[in-house]
């Protein structure tokens, strides 16, 4: 370090040290907008609104229509043990894993909590009634 310099003292807690020439460290420049435009507000607030937020009672079929065929016995059977016999815990299962992965993808959320199923719509969740959820997972695991 050039003995013009000092050191600038890092304090960490209890402990303080000298900051050192090897030590790894980042300067930050942040850039912020300009709050006494309007334009500022604007950009923000359309930028905040522009995602198209999907109503809860049209996620179901949205979800429906994206999902694909899926091969149930490869994905419950990946060893190919000989005499395998598929259950209906396996298509429930497969099913719904398949289901929060596309829900996922579109920012949606799947949940059940002690006897209610929730449905996040990338803003708020809402419940859903337990029977409507039960036809729906029949049909899309046919």
């Amino acid at each position: 370090m050039d003995s013009k310099k000092k050191a600038a003292p890092i304090s960490n807690g209890n402990h303080k040290r000298q900051l050192q020439d090897n030590d790894n460290f980042v300067m930050l420049n942040p850039q912020f907008e300009d709050l006494n435009k309007p334009d500022t507000f604007i950009n923000h607030i359309e930028a905040l609104t522009k995602n198209k937020i999907t109503p809860h009672d049209e996620i179901l079929n949205k979800l429906k229509s994206q999902i694909n065929r899926v091969d149930f016995k490869a994905l419950a059977n990946p060893q190919n043990i000989e005499n395998f016999k598929i259950n209906n815990k396996h298509y429930l299962v497969i099913t719904i894993e398949k289901l929060i992965e596309i829900a996922n993808s579109n920012h949606w959320g799947l949940c059940k909590n002690h006897d209610f199923i929730y449905i996040y719509n990338s803003a708020y969740w809402s419940d859903i009634d337990k029977e409507t959820f039960q036809k729906f997972l029949g049909e899309v695991s046919e």
